[in-house]
């Protein structure tokens, strides 16, 4: 039987990197190929951030008024039957700042600031729990971040999904051409080029207003595997 050499697949599977070089090939005969796995699956985590500045003529009035604010904010959270543990706020960042003058530099006070972390894992009071944050008079909140507390494990089902995949594509090129699978040569994983991945996360929030709402819908854990094949002999 004639022998069918395959290292050229690879480009006509693959729709985010280039095939192997020559180098990182086998001598023998192979099939390379490219396996995704994907699982879909609501998010059960809402990381919200948000940031307190405020400036005055000096440092410690600056400190005072945005300690005030993220005191209040802790205690709104807490309200929300938020664990302590679950809320993050940054060390005080301060600043001095400046005004131009007829070309001369003003000094004209003090910028302070502070950054706050809050992980919600009850998403269905993420509207009750912006409300209480913009009431202590945060100005504005970032859109949250929505994720997974079992992210690891949705990884390895991904990643054991993309495998699969790749062997039953090697499997079937193989049994169209007539050849037979002999092992693996090499297992590799694939970046995407311009999505980074492995997930993808969405959310709806009217920023930086009290009506925001939160729409959870499913979110794609992805995983690209590529694996090189030996055919028999």
């Amino acid at each position: 039987m004639k022998r069918v050499f395959l290292p050229l697949l690879a480009a006509a599977l693959s729709l985010t990197l280039s095939a192997p070089t020559a180098a990182q090939l086998p001598q023998q005969p192979h099939i390379v190929v490219e396996g995704l796995g994907q699982i879909e699956q609501v998010p059960d985590l809402a990381i919200i951030r948000f940031e307190v500045v405020a400036s005055a003529a000096d440092a410690a009035t600056a400190k005072k008024n945005v300690d005030a604010i993220v005191g209040a904010a802790i205690t709104a959270a807490k309200a929300q039957q938020l664990d302590e543990s679950a809320i993050k706020a940054s060390k005080i960042n301060a600043a001095p700042q400046y005004d131009w003058h007829n070309k001369n530099r003003v000094y004209t006070g003090e910028r302070v600031s502070r950054q706050v972390e809050i992980t919600l894992t009850d998403t269905d009071r993420y509207n009750d729990l912006v409300d209480a944050l913009l009431a202590t008079g945060i100005s504005q909140l970032q859109t949250p971040q929505l994720t997974f507390s079992n992210r690891r494990q949705l990884q390895q089902k991904a990643l054991v999904l993309a495998l699969d995949d790749a062997r039953e594509r090697a499997a079937l090129m193989a049994q169209h051409l007539g050849e037979k699978l002999a092992g693996v040569f090499q297992i590799a994983p694939v970046t995407a080029r311009n999505n980074p991945r492995p997930m993808a996360m969405r959310a709806e929030s009217a920023t930086g207003t009290a009506s925001a709402g939160l729409r959870l819908g499913k979110q794609m854990l992805e995983q690209k595997i590529r694996v090189v094949y030996l055919l028999a002999d």
